[in-house]
């Protein structure tokens, strides 16, 4: 477990649960998590002692509508419920029943509606079959009412669209140079078919459109013809693609992890050119290097400058290559944001830290 301030970007005290029971007479407020259905978040909270928020959890596929009521206070709707006659803004969710049978919550086996404070997404809002699984719809709902959530929604939905991320990380590099922020590079091609170039490796990765956990990833001998044949089929389904140079002698694979203040480090060995299939060993580092701080710093930071908030949750991948012997070099892969799997052996941990900062939140509101 990290805990001392080594290894946290800051050493500041964060508001706890205790603070949102000061007053019985404060309103109760409600927590919509979409995550997994077999994720306990109901015992997370309860862990905490908090008795005045109200835990609701859903996954994306199981939400049957959004809709955002957000009008002026000079004007006010008599077709919401009663208790919304003195709002201006709120988000009435319906909820489909759990397709498993939830045995800590009976009310999940139930069609219900809930009007959420705070949501906190740690789920794809976009599934592998995008045609099929795509709630950018219940997104936008929340984003129309201006929820609160973790992570900030407007930085959940430029993560739907990874060009836009890796943007931003190649300007992070050209700020503070290639030494102190090493991206790797990556060529984009609104059209497949017209890859004319591709970068100086004997190998690359194609990636297809915004590729996630291993899937629309292709490891390719760099030979132009042969890629064409590939992006030739890929031009018939409108997507973009993206090429990479394929690094070899990978030593291991890096996940630097961010929950708040909280900060983890992981090494992890895998045979597989995708370090996330298969078997892997993975190990916690417990003693973060300050570089890696400094990469979550510029993170951060050019979030911040870019959309006025910074990402609550989210992991850094990168690589470690054995170039000569005790000579390594590492390459940022690539972010991902509040959907980020925890690490089992210290998932509820983890799982309080969110807790711990959703209450935070609360108390700000």
């Amino acid at each position: 477990m990290i805990t001392d301030n080594q290894n946290n970007i800051s050493d500041k005290t964060t508001t706890t649960g205790t603070d949102l029971n000061k007053s019985e007479n404060k309103p109760k407020y409600n927590i919509l998590i979409i995550d997994a259905e077999n994720n306990n978040w109901d015992k997370i909270f309860e862990s905490l002692n908090n008795n005045n928020i109200e835990i609701e959890q859903t996954t994306w596929d199981n939400i049957a509508s959004v809709i955002s009521y957000n009008e002026s206070s000079k004007k006010q709707s008599n077709s919401f419920p009663v208790n919304h006659k003195n709002a201006t803004k709120k988000c009435e969710i319906t909820l489909k029943p759990y397709k498993s049978n939830c045995e800590f919550n009976k009310k999940r086996n139930t069609q219900r509606q809930c009007y959420p404070n705070l949501v906190i997404v740690r789920k794809l809002v976009q599934g592998l079959k995008i045609n099929e699984q795509d709630y950018t719809n219940h997104l936008l709902g929340m984003m129309h009412c201006q929820l609160p959530a973790i992570n900030n929604l407007t930085s959940i939905f430029i993560n739907l669209n990874r060009p836009i991320i890796q943007g931003i990380l190649s300007g992070i590099r050209d700020k503070v140079g290639v030494e102190k922020f090493p991206l790797i590079d990556q060529y984009f091609f609104s059209e497949p078919h017209r890859m004319l170039f591709t970068p100086n490796a004997s190998k690359v990765v194609l990636k297809v459109g915004s590729a996630e956990a291993g899937f629309g990833k292709v490891l390719y001998e760099n030979n132009i013809n042969t890629i064409r044949d590939f992006t030739g089929c890929i031009t018939r389904y409108g997507d973009f693609i993206t090429c990479e140079p394929f690094i070899q002698n990978r030593k291991c694979d890096l996940r630097l992890q961010k929950i708040g203040k909280h900060l983890r480090l992981y090494e992890r060995i895998n045979s597989n050119w995708k370090g996330n299939v298969g078997n892997s060993v993975i190990k916690e580092i417990e003693n973060i290097p300050k570089r890696y701080k400094k990469w979550i710093k510029y993170v951060d930071k050019a979030f911040k400058e870019q959309f006025g908030v910074e990402m609550d949750i989210y992991t850094i991948d990168a690589i470690q290559v054995l170039k000569e012997e005790n000579i390594i070099e590492e390459y940022i892969l690539e972010i991902n944001d509040s959907a980020s799997g925890f690490y089992n052996d210290n998932k509820e941990e983890d799982m309080k830290h969110v807790a711990e900062l959703a209450i935070n939140k609360l108390s700000q509101l």
